[in-house]
């Protein structure tokens, strides 16, 4: 014996957990796409694998404070900037899906003429709606 002892998790990852994970991974995936950094090119950069920036990008697996700090350096970013998820405790899951989707749509478009038609779309629909958008 070592006398190392090894801990069990007591309960499995809540869903408030999977839904926060998401969130950090896609604006994580976010400012590495802004960065126009590949995730093998990041996943370099910070001495991890590529498995591992998918993992974290997905929401598929938690990730030490010491890879958060390395992400954000390398990214450019205060690291509470991935934590920055205001909306989440005021809205159902089933919003938090919808708009955790507008945000892996949106988050792949480099072009701002591009991104500005949305915005348009968006805009055009909260008019149509009655509600307008504040700038």
């Amino acid at each position: 014996m070592t006398g190392k002892i090894k801990l069990k998790r007591k309960s499995p990852k809540t869903q408030k957990h999977i839904e926060i994970l998401k969130m950090i991974g896609t604006r994580a995936q976010f400012f590495r796409q802004q960065r126009d950094l590949t995730q093998e090119e990041l996943a370099f950069r910070i001495n991890k694998s590529k498995d591992t920036i998918s993992n974290i990008e997905r929401g598929s697996a938690g990730s030490t404070i010491e890879t958060l700090i390395d992400l954000s350096e390398e990214l450019k970013i205060n690291m509470a900037d991935l934590f920055d998820i205001p909306i989440l405790n005021k809205i159902n899951k089933g919003e938090s899906d919808i708009i955790r989707k507008i945000i892996e749509i949106v988050s792949g478009k480099n072009d701002v003429d591009t991104l500005k038609s949305y915005l348009n779309v968006l805009e055009e629909m909260e008019r149509v709606s009655g509600k307008e958008i504040k700038k």
